[in-house]
């Protein structure tokens, strides 16, 4: 593998843990250009207005699913709200997932990450390509499809349930 390979894949890689206004977070220490990262880091909510219209329907012992929950800021934030509320964290992305479960862990919430799509169709083993900085504003941003063949480094392998509504 060539050096310069080597330490990009390490710099994705490498996770700092940041302490803000919102609780404690693993993030990607070099993904710069990750906007949902840059959010949390400059404490604020990823999506205020998404954040702020869905807590005005959470009341004690409200189930939450969280669909594309990234590093789980919103599901953490949410499990706060009221009494018993408790939150599914659904992830795609096999690397965010890792981080995500990172984050519930330390955070200490009523949050079940979940490492699934959930979409329109059911598939056990479905290949996605994967996203990059220079496609999408953040990791955890996918173009979701069925990549025929074998996996390799642009694809990550994942399970998909559909969804009832």
């Amino acid at each position: 593998m060539p050096k310069k390979f080597r330490y990009f894949i390490w710099n994705i890689k490498t996770l700092k843990k940041y302490n803000t206004h919102t609780g404690q977070y693993y993030l990607p220490a070099f993904a710069f250009q990750d906007g949902i990262r840059n959010k949390i880091i400059n404490n604020e909510i990823t999506d205020i207005k998404v954040f702020n219209k869905l807590k005005k329907f959470i009341l004690p012992n409200t189930i939450v699913l969280d669909l594309g929950a990234n590093y789980g800021q919103m599901s953490i934030l949410w499990s706060q709200q009221k009494l018993n509320v408790k939150v599914y964290a659904f992830e795609a992305s096999t690397y965010v997932f890792k981080i995500l479960k990172k984050n519930v862990l330390i955070n200490s919430y009523n949050v079940k990450p979940i490492n699934v799509l959930v979409g329109n169709k059911s598939i056990k083993n479905q290949l996605i390509r994967k996203s990059s900085l220079k496609e999408y504003p953040t990791y955890g941003t996918n173009k979701i499809e069925e990549v025929q063949g074998s996996s390799n480094e642009n694809t990550d392998k994942i399970k998909a349930i559909k969804s009832m509504i």
